[in-house]
């Protein structure tokens, strides 16, 4: 099964539940580590991605990956224009086990990420720049006013220099839980 999808300009490998684990821009490569769904903060979620369509405008690859906790569906779609779309489907795990916890982690070079920018539903209030500096977490999506949505949820966050990047985004935050913790506010979608 083809494990690479190509753009113009740009080189995709699959990995993980169809999640890319290599992304080449201009013959560069962008990340730091494969794209990866973890359970709790410590259990990589494992599947093989299988491509079920394929043709000069798309590719589709589908998964599935067990946890004790959790069993997640995906279906990655990836356009002519580069654009993945990424549908997770949550069911129960193999044991009934407790998950407090799904994260996507994008790890991106930090020398292909000198600049962000960031939308939110609030006119004029969208910061964009230098990406913030320093070690651990450096931004979450609490840092700044997002209009109309409870939670803190941001739309749209973009990573990148001048010649390639990579955003994130979503219309909305439907089917996202959002933690309210212990010091009664909710816990950042996005860091």
């Amino acid at each position: 099964t083809p494990q690479t999808t190509t753009v113009v300009g740009r080189e995709y490998s699959v990995g993980e539940l169809g999640l890319w684990k290599s992304i080449k821009s201009l013959d560069t490569e962008i990340l730091a580590a494969p794209i990866r769904l973890v359970a709790d903060a410590e259990r990589t979620m494992r599947g093989t991605a299988t491509l079920t369509t394929s043709s000069d405008m798309v590719a589709v690859y589908d998964a599935t990956a067990v946890d004790d906790a959790v069993t997640v569906k995906s279906v990655c779609t990836t356009e002519i224009d580069g654009c993945m779309k990424v549908e997770l489907i949550l069911l129960p795990g193999a044991k009934n086990a407790e998950l407090k916890s799904l994260t996507l982690d994008i790890p991106i070079k930090d020398d292909m990420a000198p600049l962000w920018h960031a939308v939110t539903t609030a006119i004029r209030v969208n910061p964009v720049g230098e990406t913030p500096k320093g070690n651990g977490v450096v931004w979450d999506s609490r840092k700044f006013p997002n209009g109309d949505w409870i939670g803190n949820f941001t739309p749209y966050i973009w990573l990148g220099g001048m010649a390639r990047g990579l955003c994130v985004f979503a219309n909305n935050d439907r089917g996202w839980v959002l933690n309210w913790n212990e010091k009664k506010s909710f816990s950042p979608c996005q860091e």
